[in-house]
């Protein structure tokens, strides 16, 4: 009988033990939105296999099923397979019809615009590089400036039409975005198959022959 109890308390907890991993010097778990991760939330790390504590983490991204965690110098150097302990997101009534909109409301603002390229500059050749790293779902694009000038408002597209805006990268530097982070543009339809991923800023574009 006593066993059959802690049973039911188990399977009614409101934590659950995902993953951590490593990927390229930065630090993730294995759990996002849909388990009831926020950003700053401080969370208990413990050996996977023991559940013993091994320090904490703090949750400085988070996406549908995945976060970026910190973890403090206690946890960063235990070794062994470590598990974040994570609250279950509850279960609750869908929110209530939105109400009926304001007759003859403002429209909205228009977003900003950024600026056009300076003069002589538009579609400009970038020096630069694009390499792919990781694999599964840890594959990433990295790409690199080379150039001896600042690039502003960035935009990475997949030769599947894919894109994501990684803003300024400055000369000499590099940034990665992991390949799930990709998406199509809202409501328009896929643009054709290439054999690219094309880097654009204000600065010009590059087109780097890749293959997914």
């Amino acid at each position: 009988m006593t066993a059959l109890l802690a049973l039911l308390v188990l399977s009614q907890s409101p934590n659950i033990d995902a993953e951590v991993f490593l990927d390229r010097g930065e630090t993730y778990l294995r759990a996002g939105q849909a388990n009831g991760v926020e950003i700053g939330a401080a969370l208990q790390v413990f050996d996977a296999k023991s559940r013993a504590p091994v320090g904490t983490a703090v949750v400085m991204e988070v996406w549908e099923s995945l976060s970026r965690v910190n973890l403090d110098s206690k946890a960063l150097a235990y070794v062994p397979l470590k598990v974040a302990r994570v609250g279950r997101m509850p279960e609750v009534a869908p929110p209530p019809a939105p109400p009926p909109p304001v007759v003859n409301a403002p429209p909205p603002p228009e977003p900003t615009r950024s600026q056009p390229a300076a003069a002589g500059q538009q579609g400009a050749w970038l020096d630069g590089t694009v390499r792919l790293t990781g694999d599964g779902a840890r594959r990433r694009v990295v790409v690199l400036n080379k150039s001896n000038r600042d690039w502003h408002n960035c935009d990475v597209r997949l030769p599947n039409g894919k894109h994501y805006v990684i803003g300024d990268l400055d000369e000499g530097a590099d940034d990665g975005v992991m390949l799930f982070r990709f998406e199509w543009d809202r409501g328009t339809p896929p643009p054709p198959q290439t054999d690219s991923i094309t880097v654009t800023c204000r600065e010009g574009v590059g087109r780097f022959p890749i293959s997914l």
